[in-house]
């Protein structure tokens, strides 16, 4: 049985580290977004009331080495929408390679929810779980044809096109500015639209 928002968010404050194998303190920086990630991963009508968004997905600004990808780790099984990690610089090396198949891109593939048997226990018997894309920023544009493809930006405007916003989510160094710089206004607007936006600077917890 999943846990409820009080039961997820207690059990994360106190195995953390045991879960995901790393000295995990948790303060003041981080004990807030994990209060919220805890409501939006159970439904809690919580989250909602602190002004956020159950049909949007969550994008998670903040730090080198401010735990982002742990967070995310916790909490990819879920009874919302379980989810795969995928970091955004092996996706553009992939890139290549879908895009020599005549009948799908690579914008179709990480836009699209992973289909699931509706017997998996694992995923809470999900017909669908999606994608959080990890570090935002750090993958490389990739050559299509001697033009510069920036692949992560096709690949967010692809899923704008498709509205399952919810099902995807994204983490970051990148601020809004340097968002911009890389991807384009238009890319940064509609990330407003599909994600709800958190900035977790919390201390480098790498050290």
């Amino acid at each position: 049985k999943p846990f409820n928002s009080d039961e997820l968010i207690n059990y994360c404050e106190n195995i953390f580290a045991e879960r995901i194998g790393i000295d995990f303190e948790f303060d003041s920086d981080n004990r807030k977004i994990v209060e919220l990630l805890g409501w939006y991963f159970t439904n809690d009508v919580r989250f909602e009331e602190a002004g956020f968004s159950f049909n949007k997905g969550l994008l998670i600004m903040g730090n080198v080495g401010s735990g982002k990808t742990n967070l995310m780790q916790f909490f990819q099984k879920n009874k919302k929408c379980c989810y795969t990690i995928k970091s955004c610089s092996s996706i553009a090396d992939e890139f290549l390679l879908y895009d020599k198949s005549s009948d799908v891109g690579i914008e179709d593939v990480y836009s699209t929810p992973i289909e699931k048997p509706l017997h998996d226990p694992a995923v809470f018997f999900q017909k669908y779980i999606g994608y959080c894309f990890d570090e935002l920023g750090t993958e490389e544009l990739k050559n299509n044809f001697g033009n510069k493809k920036n692949v992560m930006a096709d690949i967010i405007m692809e899923i704008y096109k498709k509205k399952e916003f919810s099902k995807f989510h994204i983490t970051t160094n990148l601020d809004n500015a340097e968002i911009e710089a890389r991807y384009g206004t238009r890319v940064r607007s509609r990330l407003r639209e599909m994600f709800n936006v958190f900035v977790y600077n919390g201390k480098d917890r790498r050290k």
